[in-house]
């Protein structure tokens, strides 16, 4: 007798460069399997995909918890980039597309201390990446990812520092 089939494996899925919108990033499962895959999955649901991978409603969600973040704007458009208050707060700032995860978009040139290198940064993000460009206070220091399973009780099952490339 054989193993029964898995109804459906899933994992974190991300919208292609032509299209990265929120909305886009649920998986893609029959109506009639949907509940039933979301049920058995390892992974995060359509929602809580789609809700981290728009970084500005992600950062308003931990802001609304009372959870200290960074400040932060977006610019959508070069018009936009010309016409931001860059004054807002003070430089250094990271610049960052809005709609990725795992560090995708970030270069070397994300951390701008000036408005022309922000202007330009904010720039390549729009068109490289078409989306808009999240402009974000810089906080110094170490980033951690910690992968998490489960909800009650939660349990932590790695952590990893990131360390970046030096100029």
């Amino acid at each position: 007798m054989s193993a029964p089939r898995p109804v459906s494996a899933k994992s974190r899925r991300e919208p292609s460069t032509a299209a990265r919108q929120p909305h886009q990033v649920a998986p893609k499962t029959s109506p009639t399997r949907q509940w039933e895959c979301m049920r058995t999955s390892t992974g995060s649901g359509p929602l809580t995909l789609a809700v981290c991978l728009d970084k500005p409603v992600t950062k308003q969600l931990v802001k609304d918890a009372c959870i200290l973040t960074p400040r932060w704007f977006t610019v959508k458009t070069e018009a936009d980039v010309k016409a931001a208050r860059w004054d807002v707060f003070p430089f250094p700032m990271i610049i960052k597309p809005t709609f990725e995860g795992s560090s995708k978009g970030i270069r070397l040139t994300s951390l701008v201390h000036n408005v022309p290198e922000a202007e330009a940064e904010a720039g390549r993000v729009i068109n490289d990446y078409h989306q808009p460009a999240m402009v974000e206070e810089f906080i110094d220091g170490e980033e951690l990812t910690v992968g998490v399973l489960g909800n009650s009780p939660a349990k932590v099952v790695g952590m990893m520092r990131v360390v970046p490339r030096q100029k």
